[in-house]
This record gives C-alpha cells, structure tokens and sequence, in this order.
C-alpha cells in the first residue's frame, strides 16, 4: 500500500477539491558591463515557464480567515465607537468639534 502524504489520497494523487492551476514565468534581466556604452545592451532570458498545481492540504483552522474576519470586526468597531462618540458630542464629527461650537456660542451670545 503506498505511503499517503499530506493531501493525498490512497494512490498518492492530491483531491481534486484542493488543486489549482497557476502559470509561472521566471525572468532574469540583465546588461552589458561595459562602461563605455552611453545606452547598454539589455538582455532578458525566461529560464521557467511552465503550468505547476498547487496543492493545498486541509487544515484544521484556517489562520487565514480568522485573521480576515478579526481586521473586518475591528474595523466595525472603530467605526461604531466613533460614531457613537460623535453622537454623544452632539454631531457626526466628534468631541472636539461639539466643544468648538458651544465655545463660540458663548462667546458670540455674551
């Protein structure tokens, strides 16, 4: 019976669920070294070109997407704060703007 590694089923072959296809082109540039030449010679050569299968093997808890689902619930948080703090202060632009306009209402009003 063949050895089954991560991702695999018995016979070695990866599920079909968990492969995707991806096309990987790797390109070296380079120029001459010779400092004479006011425009220098630019080479470039592809020394990988090819279709590679990712294979993904299943995990038991995906950091990935708990990481996601964090930022977007911060993200929620800060915003529902600040729009709560804004209320308190009697508009949709903070603390700091509120006291502003009372001052110079006192100010205009005595």
């Amino acid at each position: 019976m063949p050895a089954r590694g991560r991702g695999a089923r018995a016979g070695g072959r990866p599920r079909a669920d968990a492969r995707r296809r991806a096309q990987v082109a790797l390109t070296a540039f380079y120029q001459t070294a010779d400092g004479a030449d006011v425009f220098p010679d630019v080479y470039a050569s592809t020394f990988f070109n090819q279709t590679i299968d990712i294979v993904e093997t299943k995990k038991l808890v995906d950091v990935e997407l708990i990481s996601l689902y964090a930022t977007i619930a911060a993200l929620l948080a800060g915003l529902g704060a600040r729009r709560a703090r804004g209320a308190r202060a009697g508009g949709p632009y903070g603390a700091g703007r509120g006291r502003a306009v009372r001052r110079l209402r006192q100010t205009s009003e005595g």
